[in-house]
């Protein structure tokens, strides 16, 4: 439970385990977009699929002095924060979305018209965007969302120029 830069008992010499931390090799994000148009009544479509990490599962528990092996209290304070687990190794659940839009074209005789349906969010995911990564052991917050994909958002628009 040693964090960059404690003092490693009996050596004498400040650690250096997880200062160096990396998220892993191969992390994708893959993102994917299109557009065609219908054959019913010159409609037009058009989607996004988005695809990425979930959030990085960490173990930030606040030592209090009782637990240190140092033989006194910290420099600063009354507690150490000390991660429980090395940083970017687990992750949670990839976080999908796709978003589509179907567009019609009109021409009213100088102007046209273009009108839309936007929806964010089509498959109304609730994907895991933020965690509580505080521990303890008297707090069963941890791994808590704290904060979730908004829901599905249907947008209508239209554009025209005259």
């Amino acid at each position: 439970m040693l964090v960059c830069g404690d003092i490693v008992a009996g050596q004498g010499y400040p650690s250096t385990r997880w200062c160096h931390t990396s998220p892993p090799f191969f992390q994708p994000t893959i993102k994917a977009n299109g557009a065609f148009p219908l054959p019913w009544f010159g409609l037009t479509a058009s989607a996004t699929f988005q695809s990425r990490p979930g959030p990085s599962i960490l173990a930030a528990w606040a030592a209090p002095n009782a637990t240190t092996t140092l033989g006194r209290a910290y420099n600063v304070g009354t507690t150490k924060t000390v991660n429980l687990i090395e940083p970017g190794t687990p992750y949670g659940d990839r976080v999908n979305q796709v978003d589509v839009r179907f567009g019609k074209n009109f021409k009213v005789e100088r102007t046209r018209v273009r009108a839309s349906i936007d929806i964010y969010n089509a498959l109304n995911s609730n994907a895991i965007l933020t965690i509580n990564t505080a521990y303890s052991t008297t707090n069963s917050t941890w791994l808590r969302p704290t904060s979730i994909m908004p829901g599905r958002l249907i947008k209508f628009g239209a554009t025209v120029d005259f």
